[in-house]
């Protein structure tokens, strides 16, 4: 099954999906970013049916850990990005 992870953090996601994931069911997600590919155990904790599934993350190795860590790291740093650049475009709309 395939979908879109949002709201990732070091203890789960939401996954944006049309399949059907029934709370309380055990699953592998993998999922990658730029280099970094990560396969975490999970349960399903909420299905939004037509939406997606809110997961939590299993116990997990130091290294699965470390890898998520960085991705998430690395997704803030874009993040940081976009809003200085939305911050600079409102500032530059202002003056007009």
């Amino acid at each position: 099954m395939l979908g879109i992870v949002t709201n990732l953090s070091l203890g789960g996601c939401y996954v944006e999906t049309g399949g059907l994931l029934l709370p309380g069911s055990q699953l592998k997600l993998t999922f990658s970013h730029e280099h970094a590919n990560v396969s975490m155990d999970s349960e399903v904790v909420r299905m939004d049916m037509g939406i997606g599934a809110a997961l939590k993350f299993s116990e997990a190795t130091h290294e699965v850990r470390a890898a998520l860590q960085r991705i998430l790291e690395q997704l803030a740093s874009l993040e940081a990005v976009v809003d200085l650049k939305r911050s600079q475009n409102a500032a530059a709309a202002s003056k007009l």
